[in-house]
């Protein structure tokens, strides 16, 4: 598989991880947030770096440019993301993905 399809669904787990932050009992509330503050601003950066290699591989496309090869990858691309039983995170996947709606490129502030 390209490196890059590998690289994406390897931030999509980071941020699964980074999702739930380490805590233990008696933790202070200043150290917990300041956790979440760092796992947070990795996963934004995360976010990004997926994103771009969604528009490189994916939305800058053209059908008609395609080798075999490549819509052979992209399908074991897809098939890791959209399948529901394996998918590595579809919620990730959709967080960073455009907005259809809005317009946006991310969900995550830019102050983040």
């Amino acid at each position: 598989m390209d490196e890059r399809y590998t690289r994406y669904i390897e931030n999509l787990r980071r941020v699964r991880a980074l999702a739930r932050p380490e805590t233990h009992a008696g933790m202070k509330a200043a150290d917990l947030l300041e956790e979440i503050k760092q796992n947070a601003a990795e996963s934004y950066t995360l976010m990004q770096q997926s994103n771009a290699i969604l528009d490189e591989v994916i939305f800058s496309r053209r059908a008609e440019n395609l080798t075999e090869e490549e819509a052979a990858g992209l399908s074991e691309f897809a098939g890791k993301l959209f399948h529901y039983a394996n998918s590595e995170d579809c919620g990730c996947l959709l967080y960073t993905s455009p907005s259809p709606r809005d317009g946006l490129l991310s969900r995550m502030p830019s102050s983040a």
